[in-house]
């Protein structure tokens, strides 16, 4: 299985323009000078929660951020799946290739088997007949000795 290459989209970030939502600069400065506070201190309050909030995220962004994020994994998985699925199909492929292989070596095994069988038959019985042979011309001999001792013994009885 060759590495996924990651999509190379950037990861989302707050843009650095986002206008601080409903936040109203001469009204807080009015406040805070109403509160005590010399000009250049609530400038600097007002300065302050300005940059605070330009680091914050709307929900809107957020949503959005959230939901590319979530198109990107899904599609990124169904890729992967895809990809699975053509390396389990190659993997049958492959297997039942082997198998029909195998299948071709074994029956071709039980042939050659089956040819010697045959062979160590033909040459037992062969051989079987073969030594059934000797032993009846054993036999042959054997009765005809014996039958002529017993003339033989026969002829000296007789005389």
């Amino acid at each position: 299985m060759r590495p996924q290459n990651p999509k190379s989209s950037p990861a989302p970030s707050a843009p650095k323009s986002v206008p601080p939502p409903n936040f109203d600069t001469m009204g807080t400065m009015r406040t805070l000078t109403e509160a005590g506070f010399v000009h250049g201190q609530a400038s600097a309050v007002v300065e302050t929660v300005r940059d605070a909030q330009r680091e914050l995220v709307t929900k809107t962004y957020f949503d959005q951020a959230f939901r590319r994020q979530q198109s990107e994994v899904k599609a990124a998985f169904q890729e992967f799946f895809g990809e699975m699925k053509v390396e389990i199909q190659k993997l049958r492929s492959e297997m039942k290739a082997e198998s029909q292989e195998l299948r071709g070596e074994i029956q071709g095994l039980r042939s050659e088997m089956k040819a010697e069988n045959q062979e160590l038959r033909g040459e037992m019985k062969a051989e079987i007949q073969a030594e059934i042979q000797g032993l009846r011309s054993e036999m042959k001999a054997e009765s005809q000795e014996l039958r002529g001792e017993i003339r033989a013994d026969m002829r000296e009885q007789s005389n």
